[in-house]
């Protein structure tokens, strides 16, 4: 059974999470899984004048900037999933403070004319764990 969680504001987006998520939703949308094991985040950005693969190529520098313990990991991908054209990017790193390796998952979409940059955080040696969640996720995507 799965349950859906909103943006806190007036745009109509959500994600379809599993019953048992907790949502901790403030400024953002941000959802830990039952097991409190991987996060799922979103944050939604103005549109602007620049295209799609410029503003991920945006927020994935972005990422390397003020999260200096990522590294990108593996090559962009780019697909497309019922309306939407979706860039992916992940990144590992060590946090401060920590001492195991985090696998951050960066996607980045349109929706309503808006930019969405949707993120799974988890351990990476649990992160497959979580592979039909997230693709659950995707796939519910709300149209727009």
């Amino acid at each position: 059974m799965f349950k859906k969680i909103t943006y806190p504001s007036q745009v109509p987006f959500y994600i379809e999470v599993p019953v048992g998520w907790v949502d901790e939703s403030k400024d953002r949308l941000s959802v830990l899984s039952s097991d409190e094991r991987l996060e799922v985040a979103c944050t939604i950005y103005q549109g602007t004048d620049v295209s799609l693969e410029e503003f991920a190529k945006t927020r994935y520098e972005a990422v390397k900037r003020n999260m200096r313990w990522y590294l990108a990991y593996g090559k962009r991908e780019f697909f497309s999933l019922n309306d939407k054209e979706i860039y992916k990017q992940s990144f590992k790193g060590v946090w401060p403070e920590e001492s195991q390796e985090t696998l951050y998952v960066v996607y980045v979409f349109q929706f309503m004319g808006l930019y969405v940059g949707l993120t799974f955080t988890a351990f990476n040696v649990i992160y497959e764990d979580y592979q039909a969640d997230v693709q659950h996720i995707l796939e519910t995507l709300p149209k727009g």
